[in-house]
């Protein structure tokens, strides 16, 4: 149960991260904001990586190479899943791009979860 409640706690840390940048790529630079989503993906996903690694599975394994294309294929999976989400919401729901990248982040966090335990730190 630790190990989830670290893993909500530094997800969540990520996903403020994301949603700054998603907000400045959008509204400062005029980026569509599944564009904008993508490119903050990028940006945050080593960072995300090395918490999780280090302080949700203590994982010390000298593997960083496999261990973090395991961790984006996972994240690829669930950035396809935040982007059909985001465009579902705003442009069939009608909700702000950054509640719904919120909503989707809530909603993608735990397939992310036990994916990256099973497969990545396992």
């Amino acid at each position: 149960m630790i190990k989830i409640i670290k893993y909500a706690v530094s997800s969540g840390v990520a996903t403020l991260l994301d949603v700054l940048f998603i907000w400045f790529l959008t509204s400062f630079l005029g980026i569509y904001y599944l564009i904008s989503t993508t490119i903050s993906f990028t940006l945050i996903s080593l960072a995300n990586y090395l918490v999780i690694k280090n302080w949700v599975f203590y994982d010390r394994k000298e593997s960083y190479a496999k261990n973090y294309l395991l961790f984006l294929i996972i994240g690829v999976v669930g950035l396809i899943w935040t982007l059909a989400l985001m465009f579902t919401f705003v442009e069939f729901v009608g909700i702000n791009y950054l509640i719904a990248r919120i909503l989707a982040a809530f909603l993608v966090l735990i397939w992310n979860f036990f994916m990256n335990k099973k497969f990545t730190f396992s």
